[in-house]
């Protein structure tokens, strides 16, 4: 039992998870289509490293709180460690002045301080693990969104894709108002925007709500995106030889319709709505229309242009987990400042009385920081300890 929990909580099973979870991530940014993140093997993969990071959080956590409570009382320094006659107040005086605090317990002879800094520095490591914690919940619980995407026209009420009417009710849908292209001053597009009201299980829950490109409409964990658009041409075909092709058509629009043999094609330009009749789509000639413009094709066939059609493709999601994950980040982003606070440093001074001298240890996680808490040492008290 003790050993599984070992391997569970060790950093070669972290690394592990970790290139997993990478490897996957690769995998959907090149097959998109895959969707790996909603694979039971992606969660499995995201559940094994938070089990694996929380095991290793809980088994440094009494470490941490020991050091976090530590005593004067609790601290060990052999008198091999470096050592130097001076009177107590004045290396007192000199630990404050590196911005240490001091804590102090006299036993007898002996003199114990305990001077710290950096203390907040000691749970920067934790709260970071913990911020990787709360990304990991918020990451699974995206895998589980859902999502979809439909055409409407407006005044149509388009159901919500199934896989969402399952979590929101069967009657919900979007009634679409309006779709528009908005122009900029210069006349060039700026966005297309579609105006709709929402019902959720058959409430309704946004009333004349807008969603446009880069700025979705979002309803608790519901977002609405403006995924695209089209446009389709209304028109009225009669006096063809072939029976079948009379009636009235949604052509979209700069797509070929074959008509008696030959191309007919409706396109948007800046100058209006273009109409093209020819044979094999290279002869074509056309003329410009306008609502209720009638075109005789010759033959007999006449095409009516009714109106232009536009339609809106809107793209529904889910978001759980979203906000889970950006409260993680803010957790990391205040991990990161509490390391840029500065290293926990210690410096542990046992004091003789009789003998006027102080042994003195240095403690850091940090090497470099042990190092350099010695440089500040010797190049203060160096020259005293050799006058002495």
């Amino acid at each position: 039992m003790m050993g599984m929990l070992r391997f569970l909580s060790s950093m070669k099973l972290a690394v592990l998870l970790i290139v997993g979870i990478a490897l996957f991530s690769i995998l959907a940014t090149i097959f998109p289509e895959v969707d790996a993140f909603s694979s039971w093997t992606f969660r499995l993969l995201v559940i094994a490293f938070f089990v694996n990071l929380s095991l290793c959080t809980i088994k440094i956590l009494p470490k941490f709180w020991r050091q976090l409570h530590r005593k004067p009382a609790d601290i060990v320094v052999s008198e091999d460690a470096e050592n130097i006659e001076v009177p107590l107040e004045e290396l007192s005086q000199w630990i404050c002045e590196q911005r240490y605090k001091i804590y102090r317990e006299e036993q007898g002879d002996v003199v114990k301080l305990l001077a710290v800094k950096g203390k907040m520095g000691l749970a920067a490591p934790h709260v970071l693990h913990i911020a990787l914690l709360v990304i990991l919940v918020g990451c699974l619980a995206y895998t589980f969104n859902e999502s979809g995407a439909f055409m409407a026209y407006p005044e149509q009420k388009p159901l919500l894709p199934l896989e969402l009417r399952e979590r929101y009710g069967e009657d919900s849908y979007v009634e679409v108002i309006s779709f528009e292209t908005a122009f900029d001053k210069n006349g060039a597009i700026d966005n297309w925007i579609t105006t709709f009201n929402l019902y959720l299980a058959g409430q309704l829950v946004g009333e004349q709500v807008q969603t446009m490109v880069n700025k979705p409409y979002q309803y608790k964990d519901l977002v609405i995106y403006q995924n695209s658009y089209g446009v389709q041409h209304l028109v009225e075909i009669s006096g063809s030889p072939n029976e079948v092709e009379n009636g009235t058509y949604a052509l979209p629009d700069n797509n070929v319709f074959f008509l008696n043999g030959n191309h007919l094609i409706v396109a948007n330009t800046n100058d209006g709505h273009f109409l093209h009749y020819g044979g094999d789509g290279t002869d074509q000639t056309g003329t410009y229309v306008t609502n209720g413009d009638k075109v005789d094709l010759g033959d007999g066939i006449c095409v009516e242009y009714l109106e232009e059609s536009a339609y809106t493709v809107l793209e529904v999601k889910t978001v759980r987990g979203l906000s889970i994950v950006f409260f993680g980040f803010l957790l990391a982003t205040i991990a990161s400042m509490l390391f840029w606070g500065g290293r926990y440093q210690e410096i542990q001074v046992l004091y003789r009385r009789q003998q006027g001298r102080a042994y003195v240890r240095f403690y850091s996680k940090s090497p470099m920081v042990v190092e350099n808490m010695q440089e500040k040492w010797q190049e203060h008290w160096g020259n005293d300890k050799e006058e002495k």
